[in-house]
């Protein structure tokens, strides 16, 4: 079975692979059979968006804010040590030290972003 050619070029780009070396790497996990010419290759990865392949939301993610900027949920928590950690509905993370917590207008609380909006939205992933 052919590996996802999309999956991998996005991945390729999120690790900051330059066109000529993400198709080296294709050449190499294809088995040297790409199954698409270079010129082809080298126009869709300059449409691919940056993503890492092994993004996945932890058991019992559960939406606390909504994002604006990044028009996404996120869950924030803050540690023991005062440091806010975010975890995107995208399985992307970060996190702020103790002095900066995420606050608006960037971040909204879920409750107050449903009740703008007026509709209950799925914010929990199993």
């Amino acid at each position: 079975m052919r590996p996802n050619i999309h999956e991998y070029m996005s991945y390729y780009k999120y690790l900051g692979f330059t066109s000529e070396q993400a198709w080296n790497q294709w050449i190499i996990v294809t088995g040297l059979r790409p199954g698409i010419d270079a010129r082809e290759f080298f126009k869709e990865y300059g449409f691919a968006i940056a993503r890492d392949r092994d993004r996945s939301l932890p058991n019992g993610w559960r939406a606390t804010h909504y994002d604006y900027q990044r028009r996404r949920f996120v869950q924030i928590t803050t540690g023991p040590d005062g440091v806010h950690y975010l975890i995107w509905d995208d399985g992307s993370k970060g996190s702020n030290p103790p002095k900066i917590k995420p606050s608006n207008p960037r971040f909204e609380a879920i409750d107050v972003y449903q009740a703008k909006h007026g509709k209950k939205l799925k914010e929990t992933r199993s």
